[in-house]
């Protein structure tokens, strides 16, 4: 028994030395956790593949009301994952396509890419890169990816307007640096474009800088200083 007693003492001190480590709590408000903190490497790689066949009611949405009739429907994608020590990458593919059997006028498809890839430079910098592209039509795009970092915004294409095809990318670059233990910086840059096929509609470009300084003074409290311009063009 007395044995067993010296591993056990020595999990307090370990978990104290892992909170004073550059990256410890300064950049868990930020929802990036430490190497030492984080789950043993998962590696994944999963298609999926997915038909649906059901009748459509109509929905009410606008002048170019949907008729009622049966439908196939075809979803599937792609989800993959590979960690290591230094670098994490995520890849998140979906697609959606749809088929009316009585007015083929209304098929539609819809297609989402999300990707994250995260690199530790050192102890104290972070670097990521993010982006997400949705192409539908007939407003059938997917939901924005959520986001562990602070002052991220995505755009879309928007509510159902025409039977006409939406495409929009959103691209993110940060750079977080552990000032401190609990004192970080983070600086960032975003890039946008929406373009839709109907010509009355209007297209979408444009570009933001931000920047911000986050502090956590409590266990579970932190306050932060940000500052972004953005910029646009239709």
């Amino acid at each position: 028994t007395k044995h067993n007693l010296l591993p056990l003492a020595l999990l307090p001190l370990a978990a104290t030395s892992l909170a004073q480590s550059p990256q410890a709590p300064s950049l868990l408000s930020r929802g990036l956790l430490p190497p030492a903190l984080a789950a043993p490497p998962q590696n994944v790689f999963r298609p999926w593949l997915g038909a649906t066949s059901g009748y459509d009611s109509g929905p009410l949405t606008t002048s170019f009301d949907r008729g009622q009739g049966p439908f196939q429907q075809l979803d599937g994608g792609l989800e993959a994952r590979r960690e290591g020590q230094r670098a994490t990458v995520r890849l998140n593919y979906r697609f959606g396509l749809r088929h009316y059997s009585r007015l083929s006028r209304l098929d539609s498809s819809s297609h989402g890419l999300n990707f994250d890839a995260r690199f530790r430079i050192s102890r104290r910098v972070t670097f990521m890169l993010r982006d997400t592209a949705t192409s539908s039509s007939f407003g059938g795009g997917f939901a924005a990816p959520e986001t562990d970092l602070s002052a991220a915004f995505f755009f879309d294409g928007g509510p159902e307007v025409f039977h006409s095809r939406t495409v929009a990318n959103t691209a993110l670059a940060d750079l977080v640096i552990a000032l401190s233990t609990r004192t970080s910086v983070s600086v960032a840059g975003d890039g946008f474009v929406v373009e839709r096929q109907h010509r009355g509609l209007a297209d979408a470009l444009g570009w933001r800088a931000r920047a911000d300084l986050a502090h956590r003074y409590a266990r579970h409290k932190t306050v932060t200083f940000s500052y972004s311009f953005s910029h646009f063009d239709h």
